[in-house]
C-alpha cells in the first residue's frame, strides 16, 4: 500500500491476434492499436507465413477489441510515432519474396479515417533503430540494414543519422555519425537531448555505452550507463526517463530484465525503483498512458493480450496530464 514503490495492476484478455511479437504499436487517445508482427513465439522464424499484415484496436476503459485497417505490407519491428492525427510506421523487417530482409518503406495511419497511405521512405533499408522528432523534424538513429543476397555483407549496423523537415521532406543525412554501431537499443527524446542506452553491435555483442544526441548542437555525449541491455524500452515521463524490459546479460546468457530504473538528466545517475515485475518481460512494449506506464505484451502460446498499468511514485516533476 506505501506509495513509495510502483503499483502495477494486470489485466489478460483473451483476444483473435495471430501475432505473438514485434508488432507496430500506436497509443492514441483511449484506444490501442497494435500491427504486422510475427505469428511465431521462436526469435528466428522468418519464413513468409510467419508475417502477418493484422490491424487491431483495443479501446482502453471497456477492454473491447477490434479490428481494423491492415498494415501495407506482412512487416515486423517497424519503428512508430504518433503525430496528431496520423500515427507513422517506419522500415522494419520482413520477407521479400526471396529472403527475410529489413526495408524501406513509411506508412501513415490516419486514425479518424482507419486506413493507411503511403509515407516517408528511408533512403537505404533499416530495422530496429530509433525515431523521434524535435520541432517538427523527423530523426532517424542506427538500426541494422539486413540483406542475406549481400553475403559476407548481409549484417550493415548503419551509423548515418537522417533528417526529414516534415512529413512531406525526403529524410537527408546530417554530417554527424553515431559513435559506434548500435541497433535494438533503448532511445526517448526529452528536451532538447535524445538519448540512447543499450543495444546490439556487430557479432551480436552487446553495447555496453550509453550516449546522448543535442538536437542544436548535433553532437553527443556519454552519460551514465546501466547493465548492458537489449531491446530495452526508454520512456519520457516528467523530467526523467524510465527503462523497463528487455535483456541483461548474467553469465553467458541473456535474461529478461524485470527492473524499472529510472535516469536523471540533472545529476546523470539511474536508480532502481522496482526490482522485479511480477510477470515475464519477454518482447514486452512499454509506453506512456498518462500518468503511468502502459506495458503490453502478447507474447503467449495462446492468443491473448496483456496489459500492466503502473503507477509511479513521485520520481520528479509529473507529465502534465
Amino acid at each position: 500500500l506505501s506509495r513509495e514503490l510502483p503499483r502495477v495492476s494486470i489485466v489478460t484478455v483473451e483476444t483473435p491476434f495471430s501475432a505473438k511479437n514485434r508488432q507496430g504499436y500506436f497509443l492514441a487517445g483511449e484506444h490501442l492499436y497494435l500491427f504486422g508482427g510475427n505469428v511465431s513465439l521462436e526469435q528466428h522464424d522468418f519464413e513468409p507465413h510467419h508475417f502477418t499484415d493484422e490491424g487491431w484496436r483495443v479501446h482502453l476503459p471497456s477492454l473491447r477489441v477490434e479490428r481494423v485497417a491492415s498494415y501495407p505490407e506482412r512487416r515486423q519491428t517497424m519503428s512508430t510515432l504518433v503525430l496528431g492525427d496520423v500515427g507513422l510506421a517506419l522500415g522494419g523487417f520482413g520477407h521479400d519474396g526471396t529472403a527475410a530482409v529489413s526495408h524501406v518503406e513509411g506508412f501513415l495511419y490516419d486514425f479518424a479515417a482507419n486506413e493507411f497511405r503511403e509515407g516517408p521512405s528511408l533512403p537505404g533499408s533499416r530495422t530496429q533503430f530509433g525515431l523521434t522528432t524535435h520541432e517538427g523534424a523527423l530523426y532517424v538513429f542506427g538500426g541494422l540494414s539486413y540483406d542475406p543476397a549481400r553475403g559476407d555483407a548481409a549484417f550493415d549496423h548503419v551509423r548515418t543519422i537522417l533528417r526529414a523537415a516534415s512529413l512531406d521532406a525526403e529524410f537527408e543525412t546530417l554530417e554527424v555519425t553515431l559513435p559506434g554501431s548500435r541497433r535494438a537499443f533503448a532511445g526517448a527524446k526529452l528536451g532538447r537531448r535524445y538519448y540512447l542506452v543499450g543495444g546490439m553491435k556487430e557479432n551480436f555483442q552487446l553495447v555496453d555505452d550509453c550516449l546522448a544526441f543535442d538536437f542544436e548542437q548535433e553532437t553527443f555525449e556519454s552519460i551514465a550507463c546501466p547493465a548492458a541491455r537489449l531491446s530495452g524500452e526508454l520512456l519520457p515521463f516528467g523530467d526523467r526517463l524510465v527503462l523497463v524490459g528487455g535483456a541483461v546479460r548474467k553469465g553467458d546468457d541473456l535474461e529478461d530484465s524485470r527492473a524499472i530504473e529510472v535516469y536523471d538528466p540533472s545529476t546523470d545517475t539511474w536508480t532502481t525503483i522496482l526490482d522485479e515485475l511480477p510477470f515475464e518481460t519477454k518482447h514486452m512494449r512499454a509506453l506512456v498512458a498518462g500518468d503511468r506506464l502502459l506495458l503490453v505484451s502478447t507474447h503467449f502460446e495462446e492468443p491473448r493480450l496483456r496489459l500492466a498499468f503502473v503507477e509511479l511514485p513521485k520520481i520528479g516533476a509529473m507529465p502534465a496530464e
